[in-house]
């Protein structure tokens, strides 16, 4: 019982992070292209799912995260409202940009395998593009029931159903 309990609470910690309007971002328009082929596989697999493909301009890069953190990667999602003068319009008006990035944190991203690092990203890119949430449900035999669940899965239980996942997180999206 004890194992189970740690292997819960080292689940949770090692888990990915999705933080709203929290952190003030460098203003970083590039993304690092060591993620463009899991961009690219993204939209693979939603072009083989759905039929769509998703504007993936949103930026992908490394930075700097606390010693102590056990984040691998984390979708910031950010909104700005500001007010502008028109002279077309003759008037002000009110403007809302949203801005969503993914930063990754290298020194635990980088101990991934390939097919982790996969995961991670399509992960927080579920986040950041899909809109999609934590889903925690978990079947009975104790696979998870989506890649959106709070916690790093083993490569093994991924690849085992990596099809089901594949298909899970785009068809969750809709």
């Amino acid at each position: 019982m004890k194992n189970i309990v740690l292997l819960t609470v080292l689940a949770i910690l090692l888990s990915c992070g999705k933080i709203a309007d929290l952190r003030q971002i460098p203003d970083i328009h590039y993304s690092d292209s060591h993620f463009d082929q899991f961009k690219l596989s993204f939209n693979d697999m939603s072009n083989k799912v759905l039929g769509i493909e998703y504007d993936l301009s949103i930026p992908i890069y490394y930075d700097y995260f606390d010693a102590d953190s056990m984040k691998i990667a984390i979708c910031v999602m950010q909104s700005f409202t500001y007010i502008s003068y028109s002279t077309k319009h003759n008037g002000f008006y009110k403007k809302t940009v949203h801005r969503n990035e993914i930063v990754v944190n290298g020194e635990r991203f980088d101990k991934l395998s390939f097919v982790m690092q996969d995961y991670v990203i399509k992960h927080e890119l579920g986040h950041c593009i899909l809109n999609r949430d934590h889903d925690d449900r978990v079947y009975r035999n104790g696979n998870y029931y989506s890649m959106m669940n709070s916690v790093l899965m083993s490569e093994g239980a991924y690849l085992q159903n990596f099809d089901a996942y594949q298909i899970e997180l785009f068809k969750g999206a809709i």
